[in-house]
């Protein structure tokens, strides 16, 4: 989660109270410019203040959009080079295309046990829980999805350097 500095949050404080204050003594919401002016800042600084205030997300969250990930996996790796960033998403796209080939059952259960965000495997019981399904479900949905995985060679050559093995 990305926090906003102190003095900013300072800031913003006061840019609240100010309002409340205004509100108070006018019977009505401030103007941009008698806010600013209230709470001596400038114009651009208060749009700044103002828009900062919008909730905070954590980076672990996944994005709003087709391709899954979460927010952190778009800041790059500053101890990778180049080609090395470039191969790590190309290869992380193509697992996602064939992993996204399977069915809906098999697809988020092999998402949520090898293909978390921050590149630890997740625990049975922890995707069942979150799945809300036994166990034993999520391991049967598992290795009906793997044996499917594993008859195809193109597959093989993707994911040598995970580890499928339980």
């Amino acid at each position: 989660m990305i926090r906003l500095p102190v003095h900013m949050s300072t800031a913003l404080r006061k840019v609240k109270r100010v309002r409340g204050q205004f509100l108070a003594a006018h019977g009505r919401a401030p103007t941009s410019t008698e806010l600013a002016e209230a709470a001596d800042v400038t114009p651009a600084k208060l749009q700044m203040l103002l828009s900062s205030e919008r909730g905070t997300i954590s980076l672990e969250a996944h994005r709003r959009s087709s391709d899954d990930r979460s927010w952190h996996e778009l800041i790059p790796d500053q101890n990778q080079q180049p080609e090395q960033q470039i191969d790590a998403l190309h290869r992380r796209q193509a697992v996602s295309d064939i992993v996204h080939s399977l069915v809906p059952a098999e697809s988020e259960v092999v998402r949520a046990l090898y293909l978390e965000a921050d590149g630890r495997r997740a625990k049975t019981r922890d995707v069942a829980l979150r799945l809300g399904c036994s166990a034993a479900q999520v391991r049967n949905v598992e290795k009906r999805a793997l044996k499917k995985l594993a008859r195809k060679p193109h597959v093989r050559a993707l994911f040598n350097d995970l580890d499928f093995e339980r």
